[in-house]
């Protein structure tokens, strides 16, 4: 079961996942690296993103962007483009990967805290990461869509006295962002969601 926190319809398209412990993340690894359509497409993606984190971050796409396995695909690839460029590890132990794409309404956010493992993330602080906001906006939306009614998760960070604290972390975005009480979800297997929406698209294309 994995806890989540679900922003109130006044402010949509945020979601946390105050932890995700080393179980969960060795199991979604194990459960995209299965599926041969996900583990090539990790394996063109830059070198961090080949492991337990890349998987986890197109767990983050499937699941709790509520996005399709090709739309998921489609999305992870731009996030592989941005970082080629220049990391988006902004210290403190938090990545904050991110990209544009149309197959989202509005801007999204989704953060996650890895309670007890750590990343490799070429953070500009050179320390390994311990939590990822990962931010989908519009193709319409200015050079500054990481901004959700003018916040963003870097401001959030920011703000923090203690850079890096998961509490204080998960204390901010509940503030800022208006999320409501825990909600429970139980996990399904990625590979299931994801290989149904290709099963589904080849025979909708007569394959």
């Amino acid at each position: 079961m994995i806890r989540l926190l679900r922003s109130a319809a006044s402010e949509p398209g945020v979601t946390l996942i105050p932890e995700l412990t080393r179980e969960q993340v060795a199991a979604i690894h194990a459960e995209i690296r299965s599926e041969l359509v996900c583990r090539q497409h990790l394996d063109s993606c830059e070198p961090k993103f080949r492991g337990e984190l890349g998987s986890c971050i197109l767990w983050l796409l499937v699941r709790a962007m509520q996005l399709t396995g090709q739309q998921s695909l489609d999305v992870f690839a731009g996030i592989n483009r941005r970082e080629s460029l220049a990391s988006t590890g902004i210290g403190c132990g938090f990545g904050v990967p991110h990209t544009k794409t149309e197959w989202v309404p509005e801007t999204r956010i989704c953060s996650v805290l890895f309670r007890d493992q750590r990343f490799e993330y070429d953070a500009i602080d050179q320390e390994p990461i311990h939590g990822i906001c990962l931010v989908l906006g519009k193709p319409s939306e200015p050079g500054e869509y990481l901004r959700v009614d003018k916040r963003s998760p870097v401001k959030v960070l920011s703000e923090l006295e203690e850079g890096g604290n998961p509490e204080a972390y998960q204390e901010s975005m509940i503030r800022n962002f208006g999320l409501r009480e825990p909600l429970i979800e139980e996990w399904h297997s990625p590979r299931l969601i994801v290989g149904v929406t290709w099963t589904d698209s080849r025979q909708a294309s007569g394959q």
